[in-house]
């Protein structure tokens, strides 16, 4: 009798080489955006008194809504980064409905607010974290030309402790501080907290591990304090339940007993007012493609007398984010139409 072999299952690769995963990945960028958009908007409709946890629980169940429209049918896991709702922490929070105290803590009139979510598909997640009702101010990229573009592309990734340096003297520029320890990860599938990361600030003798390169992405992550920017302890680490939810970040409002997994959030040591932001990030042989980020502030509401004069940062602002690939859409209409006209 013939011996039959094993059929080999093959591996299938799952790095942004595989136009399947970036597909993926905006997919739940795409989710990440309309539910921010849905919420944000909500909070800034909502009136002074209404329960944050509700809204949670609202910003959750549209985000489990529109993960379940995508993929029909594939055995593909899906999941969703559970809305959080916070003022003054710096680190992801939502109240418990358990709790009776944060069961009743409600929005303020004027409250500054960061909203962070987000989604995976099959794995590749990707997470925003934006503010609504603030004041903050950032310059435009232009295009840049093709030399500018080459010129950039060919230089150097530059050292953790240099990226530390250029945040902190944009934030001193406007009399503010980098909040101490604030992490970006790489993300990878069903991971988004990978073995390279950058910490700002560090503090408490950690340290980052690593820099961005191309055909990877990134959590990028930042935090800014009208104070100190010292957070009264460390950074806490969310805690896995492999069986429920993967590697995947889950909401404790998602477990049978939430007290029991509770921990505090951080904040600014001074109590003083902080921002954060949260943009995931794909980098291509083309430049950064952003996946899923804050909404564009209209700069035109606001006005400063404070400003960047350091000539590094304004030259790293100028330059263009990604290389420009032409339209090829547009192009074959446009040759069609010549065609035509002959």
């Amino acid at each position: 009798m013939a011996e039959t072999t094993p059929t080999q299952v093959p591996e299938v690769d799952y790095s942004l080489n595989n136009p399947d995963t970036l597909t993926k990945y905006k997919t739940a960028a795409a989710i990440s955006h309309k539910v921010l958009e849905a919420v944000a908007g909500s909070l800034v409709m909502c009136k002074e008194g209404e329960k944050i946890v509700e809204l949670c629980q609202k910003g959750d169940q549209l985000l489990e809504e529109e993960i379940s429209k995508v993929y029909k049918g594939k055995k593909i896991s899906k999941g969703a980064f559970p809305n959080c709702i916070v003022g003054s922490y710096v680190t992801p929070y939502t109240p418990l409905k358990s709790e009776k105290e944060e069961a009743e803590v409600t929005l303020k009139a004027n409250e500054v607010v960061k909203i962070q979510l987000g989604a995976q598909i099959d794995g590749f997640g990707t997470i925003v974290c934006d503010m609504v009702i603030v004041r903050r101010w950032r310059r435009r990229h232009r295009s840049g030309t093709e030399e500018e573009k080459k010129k950039a592309a060919a230089e150097k990734a530059p050292t953790q402790a240099h990226i530390s340096s250029l945040l902190e003297k944009v934030a001193k520029a406007y009399e503010c501080n980098v909040v101490e320890n604030t992490t970006s990860w790489i993300f990878d599938r069903n991971e988004i907290e990978g073995e390279k990361k950058i910490i700002l600030s560090p503090a408490n003798g950690v340290r980052g591990d690593g820099v961005p390169a191309v055909g990877e992405v990134w959590g990028v992550e930042v935090g800014l304090s009208l104070g100190s920017g010292k957070r009264p302890s460390s950074r806490q680490t969310l805690s896995e339940v492999v069986k429920k939810f993967g590697q995947f970040p889950f909401s404790l409002r998602q477990l049978e007993d939430e007290k029991a997994a509770k921990y505090e959030p951080a904040g600014d040591s001074e109590s003083s007012a902080v921002s954060r932001l949260l943009t995931t990030l794909a980098i291509t042989k083309n430049g950064i493609t952003r996946l899923a980020a804050p909404n564009a502030p209209d700069l035109s509401k606001y006005q400063t007398d404070k400003k960047i004069e350091d000539e590094e940062i304004l030259k790293i602002l100028e330059r263009p984010l990604a290389r420009s690939t032409g339209n090829k859409t547009n192009k074959n209409k446009k040759k069609k139409t010549t065609a035509g006209e002959e």
